[in-house]
């Protein structure tokens, strides 16, 4: 028997569908395009008025996509990897990550090529789905949340102990200072079969407290995206009296040919 009043699909519900789409392939996500979106149904007196009829299904649709999204983002994230030229990480997690959302650290300590804390850390983005800038988009939510500042105190707690900062450096008491660059850089060998183009932030970390404004260690992060809003970063923290190699491209290069085989 036939519905004398059948419901075709509204405009709302079109939008709703796009917004997933577009999700997929957009940069951000649901996190960003999904509020666009509310905020578009709401543009015209027509619409508004389509709301005020359709408050309730159109409010659990999209509590629903919303709940949807910090649920995902709970989701366990893949283990981190390292190269196998640094054995075992020195630690397994990190105690200032926060519980929301997922991701999972791991430290390594190296003396070769060079003195270096590194870390790999694997995150989900809320909302991304497609790889398409994600990791232009994570590097800048990073630098407008401070979020380095919580990440980076096990790195640079290590860093101090294995240098003449020991006992001069307190590690819950620092600066993190970015260093004006291309924002990207291009890590390539012919002989491990590498060409990539990463996006990369460098800064500086200063000790006010020992002297004003010293830059004590340098840092640098790179980002890589994969498919499900995953976000693979890696952070190299170095004493500033480095090897001059500002990209740290041996550890890179290693690690790219590590995770990449």
């Amino acid at each position: 028997m036939k519905k004398e009043h059948p419901r075709f699909p509204s405009q709302f519900d079109l939008g709703a569908l796009s917004s997933g789409l577009w999700a997929t392939i957009l940069p951000a996500g649901l996190f960003f395009w999904g509020p666009m979106s509310l905020l578009g149904s709401l543009a015209t007196d027509e619409w508004r008025q389509d709301w005020k009829r359709e408050w309730k299904p159109r409010s659990l649709i999209c509590t629903t996509i919303f709940a949807s999204l910090l649920l995902a983002a709970g989701l366990p994230t893949p283990t981190p990897t390292g190269a196998q030229e640094w054995g075992e990480p020195l630690f397994y997690e990190n105690p200032e990550a926060p519980l929301w959302p997922a991701s999972e650290q791991h430290l390594w300590a190296l003396s070769s090529p060079e003195l270096a804390v590194v870390t790999v850390t694997t995150t989900r983005l809320p909302g991304a789905v497609s790889p398409l800038g994600t990791s232009e988009v994570s590097a800048e939510l990073v630098q407008l949340l401070g979020a380095d500042q919580e990440r980076m105190k096990q790195a640079i707690h290590r860093m101090s102990e294995l240098t003449i900062l020991r006992s001069l450096f307190n590690p819950d008491d620092f600066d993190l200072v970015p260093i004006p660059s291309e924002g990207h850089h291009r890590y390539y060998s012919s002989a491990m079969d590498i060409d990539v183009d990463l996006v990369a932030v460098r800064q500086h970390i200063t000790y006010d407290s020992l002297i004003p404004e010293s830059e004590v260690l340098e840092v640098l992060t790179v980002y890589r995206a994969d498919w499900g809003g995953v976000v693979t970063t890696l952070t190299v923290v170095r004493p500033t009296a480095n090897s001059g190699d500002v990209w740290v491209e041996g550890i890179v290069l290693d690690w790219l040919n590590s995770t990449d085989s």
